[in-house]
């Protein structure tokens, strides 16, 4: 019999990064430089606005997806080095529920989507409601974020965010309506 240890498979083991990089970091850098390569190439549009623009939707793609994947977690398991930490996680994530808000809030409908034939659910002052709904859970589950370690730097800087984060979104909103209601 052959007792030498097992390699791992190629996809498993870490990246060798410097122990200042950590693999969210890179992982977010590396997105936002191949897409601004890649569509200001393809666009032939190297301007300033296009180049910052193009690297922000790529890294704020990759960080999005990196974060929700974080989401997925046990409390148990080994966390890998490609999720980020919970003070940038949270208000990332609270962005996404913020935009997503915003969006019903200034359409005044939600829908199926696309897919399922972009069929409204809710129409109207209902949609505003559930929007101003989701902002309210995202503040909830900042307060509880900072509850949960109140001694924990990292915890409290993510609610502050998060809550900030959800502030802005709720001006917006309501500046929004003011203008709809005319």
């Amino acid at each position: 019999m052959n007792n030498e240890p097992q390699q791992a498979p190629w996809y498993k083991r870490p990246l060798p990064l410097p122990g200042w990089l950590p693999g969210w970091l890179f992982a977010t850098l590396l997105a936002g430089a191949i897409s601004t390569l890649a569509f200001n190439a393809g666009l032939r549009d190297w301007s300033w606005g296009g180049v910052f623009g193009w690297f922000a939707a790529g890294a704020g793609f990759v960080l999005a997806t990196l974060s929700l994947t974080a989401l997925r977690l046990k409390p148990g398991q080994e966390r890998p080095s490609f999720l980020p930490p919970i003070w940038v996680r949270h208000p990332v994530l609270i962005s996404l529920m913020v935009f997503i808000s915003l969006i019903w809030i200034t359409d005044r409908h939600i829908t199926t989507g696309a897919r399922h034939g972009s069929h409204p659910i809710v129409e109207g002052p209902a949609a505003v409601a559930a929007g101003v709904l989701l902002m309210a859970v995202g503040a909830t589950g900042s307060c509880l974020i900072m509850r949960r370690e109140p001694r924990s730097a990292p915890r409290t800087a993510a609610g502050i965010a998060g809550l900030a984060i959800i502030a802005a979104g709720l001006i917006f909103a309501a500046v929004r309506i003011a203008q709809s209601l005319g």
